[in-house]
This record gives structure tokens, sequence and C-alpha cells, in this order.
């Protein structure tokens, strides 16, 4: 496979079309990058596969050591998801847990959750990678961290979307449309422990089992921040 970088223009416009009234009277018909992201086979939810059950005595970081831990302790998702976590004692409320990975393109980030007891609460970034939580504060109960349960689950977008109306379509494999919910960029520059995701998410409505597909489109951002903006703490 070959491949060529036609521009680094904001703008296309092709066509001889010519008029007084637009485009500054220069010749062309803009036309838009539409950009498409398949997700194959995203396997089903796995709500304890980043830390089983740990007891947290003391603040500092939580040993990692669920189903996507691999031999160098690292937190490897199929896809860039959101993340989930809760105790199982109902009385941790007021602890917060800091997330360091990668997002879908390898940029670093990182992300403070506030616990809720045993109601399960989820980052706004898409993590590809957890290399480490860290918790600051003790815990009454053992962290649980995971992908979310079918229905919360957030997947992270490859290029940055800006703008609601520059969401196109998302199919299934199959034609079917998938109705899911496209959110956002987060747009802060630079990115920090408390923003959102720097491309966006999409959360599908037919939930994640191993075998359903997802093809998105979107219109993305083309300036040099369309992978995400950089993190800095």
């Amino acid at each position: 496979m070959s491949r060529h970088t036609i521009t680094h223009a904001d703008e296309l416009f092709v066509g001889a079309p010519q008029a007084g009234g637009i485009n500054q009277s220069l010749r062309g018909i803009s036309m838009l990058a539409i950009h498409r992201q398949i997700i194959e086979d995203a396997i089903a939810p796995d709500p304890n596969g980043i830390v089983e059950a740990v007891a947290v005595a003391a603040a500092g970081a939580v040993t990692l050591d669920g189903t996507f831990v691999d031999s160098n302790g690292v937190a490897v998702l199929d896809f860039a998801r959101n993340i989930s976590l809760d105790s199982d004692n109902a009385g941790d409320t007021t602890q917060t847990a800091t997330i360091t990975g990668t997002d879908i393109v390898g940029n670093l980030q990182v992300e403070d959750v506030d616990l809720n007891g045993t109601t399960e609460v989820f980052s706004a970034k898409a993590f590809k990678t957890v290399t480490s939580v860290v918790l600051d504060a003790l815990m009454a109960g053992d962290l649980i961290v995971g992908t979310p349960v079918a229905g919360d689950t957030e997947f992270g977008l490859n290029a940055k979307l800006v703008e609601a109306f520059d969401v196109l379509h998302a199919f299934e494999a199959d034609g079917t449309a998938e109705g899911g919910t496209f959110t956002l960029a987060d747009v802060t520059d630079p990115a920090t422990a408390v923003t959102g995701d720097t491309k966006g998410t999409f959360q599908p409505s037919n939930a994640p089992d191993g075998a359903v597909d997802y093809i998105l489109y979107w219109i993305p951002q083309l300036t040099k921040e369309a992978y995400g903006a950089n993190f800095t703490g």
C-alpha cells in the first residue's frame, strides 16, 4: 500500500466554478475530508480487567493485576476505551484515582477520577494503555478497575471531532445504522488531568461483544492538533 499527503491546507477546493459573491471570487467548490474509523471485533467489557480487587491500605500506586495486564505490568486494551472504577465498600467516596497511560495514537494522557463507593465511575478520556493507577488516600474496601459494563462503553476517536454538525453517521458491519452517541473533543490546550478526551469518543448503542463492528464517519479537524492536544499536567 502507498499513500501521499496532497496538501497541508485546512480547506480544499476543486473545479472551475467561479462567482463574485463566494470564495473571495476565486475558482473552485469547497470539498470536505470525510474520515472513517473501523472498530472491529471489540471485546466485551471487563470491569476488573485492569485491577481485579486490590486493598488500598495507604495512598500510592495500586498493583495492576487484571486480565488486560501484560508481562511488563501495563494494561493493554483492544481499542482505546474509557475506564471504570469502583470499590466494594459504599463508604469509599472521598478518594481520587489518577490514571496514567496513552491514548489511541500513543499520546501520554492522565486523568483524575473521583470514586463513588460501589457505584461505577468512568474516565472521560479513552485509554489504549494504562501504566498506573494511583490513589490519593487509603480505602475501606478493595479497588476495582476495568472497562465499563455494557451501555457505558465509550471508544476513543482517532482524529479530532470538534463540531456536532461534523458527525456524519455510524454503522455496523452489516450496514445496520448504529444509533450511538459521539462526544466532541475537549479542545482545552494544553490538556490536563481534569479535561476530557482530546479527540472525542463514541458510545455505541449495541454493546461490544467480541463480534460486533462499528464503522464511524465524521469530518475531522485538519490542523496539526487533529491527533490531540499535548498533556502537560
